[in-house]
């Protein structure tokens, strides 16, 4: 079934930009590090914004802030509020996690302090989704179900040393994922490139006397 635009919304780039926030920087506030804070209101389902041109299509349905890879700082910026109770706090995660980030790249943070952070921070995020996990609203059901079972999920797989904590946090240096900060490509390697071989050389190679 595919999902409908949600009205006030304009294609761009291959996401879809919510035409009531034309000016950047309207109605947020930067706390002490430069970063905006999660202070947005619950909105519903008419607020759910597509995945913006930079972003990659893995979020929850329906949802502007639940899953990995999202560009926090640049939707708090247009004004883009959480669609649901589990999805505002995954607002907060991701506020939490880009705090975790710019201290562990400022030196205040030690890596081990920076894990300890981001536990905490995935904690939170699990008792926000249980709180809400029998809603009468079938949005937020679900959002608190993906939110639950993906927080249990990368917390085993941290706990039997299967995937880094701080791999969200900051940005991966082979440049997938890029974690909160909204940046795939940043520290991306060049790809190497592949020579093709010609099957007419080949050919004449085979065809070749001895």
């Amino acid at each position: 079934m595919r999902t409908q635009r949600p009205r006030n919304c304009r294609q761009l780039q291959g996401g879809l930009i919510d035409t009531r926030f034309k000016e950047k920087g309207r109605g947020f506030v930067l706390d002490e590090m430069g970063i905006p804070k999660p202070n947005l209101p619950v909105g519903g389902v008419k607020d759910f914004v597509h995945h913006l041109p930079n972003e990659k299509n893995t979020h929850a349905p329906l949802a502007n802030y639940m899953g990995p890879a999202t560009n926090y700082a640049e939707r708090i910026k247009l004004g883009i509020k959480p669609t649901t109770r589990s999805d505002a706090g995954a607002m907060r995660h991701d506020y939490a996690f880009t705090r975790i980030g710019k201290k562990l790249q400022a030196g205040i943070l030690t890596q081990k302090q920076a894990r300890d952070e981001t536990r905490k921070a995935d904690e939170q995020l699990r008792a926000t989704c249980e709180k809400n996990t029998y809603s009468l609203n079938p949005v937020e059901n679900v959002h608190a179900k993906a939110g639950r079972m993906g927080m249990n999920v990368k917390m085993t797989a941290e706990d039997l040393h299967l995937l880094d904590p701080l791999k969200y946090v900051l940005p991966n240096p082979r440049g997938k994922g890029g974690g909160v900060f909204g940046k795939p490509e940043q520290n991306a390697k060049p790809k190497k490139k592949r020579r093709r071989r010609d099957p007419v050389k080949k050919l004449r190679k085979l065809m070749k006397p001895v």
